[in-house]
């Protein structure tokens, strides 16, 4: 069962603008059947949830996390798929670090090109030859915010704005 999340304080942040009512975790309908229920992944409510792996509902969703922020962040099949998996395969078995990076994250920065997006940090779990790399993951959107990109890099960005710590 999800349990809600309470809103975040009010800011001037354009990351942050979702309105209150907004910021309980609620299952996605995408058609008229009734919604089987959420199970987490992970010890003690991680925030990271995944739907039952029969309901057809969540069939475009690879996750939904959580961010610092209590922000419902969504990676679609469509996006792991076409995207990430296609020009990142080292990436392919990593679904659970991307969750786990915009959950809790190391940094977190604004995208130097675009304002609404966000820009998650954390030091990667992968073997070598990518231990020490950066897992980077970007979000974009206020209220329904997506993954947009993923991948490794050795460090990040400049000209990225710092957000958080």
């Amino acid at each position: 069962m999800a349990r809600p999340i309470p809103p975040p304080p009010p800011s001037s942040d354009p990351m942050n603008s979702a309105p209150p009512a907004l910021h309980a975790i609620e299952p996605r309908r995408t058609s008229g059947r009734p919604h089987r229920p959420c199970h987490a992944i992970g010890s003690g409510g991680t925030g990271i949830i995944r739907r039952s792996r029969f309901d057809r509902d969540a069939m475009d969703e690879v996750f939904r996390v959580t961010d610092r922020w209590g922000r419902l962040v969504t990676l679609t099949r469509n996006r792991w798929i076409s995207h990430i998996v296609a020009n990142y395969p080292e990436l392919a078995s990593s679904a659970d670090a991307i969750a786990g990076t915009v959950h809790d994250p190391t940094q977190v920065r604004y995208d130097r090109a675009y304002p609404d997006r966000g820009v998650y940090y954390r030091p990667s779990s992968r073997p070598e030859p990518w231990r020490g790399l950066l897992l980077r993951v970007v979000v974009a959107g206020g209220t329904d915010s997506r993954v947009v990109t993923a991948h490794l890099i050795e460090d990040p960005h400049r000209g990225e704005r710092h957000r958080w710590p």
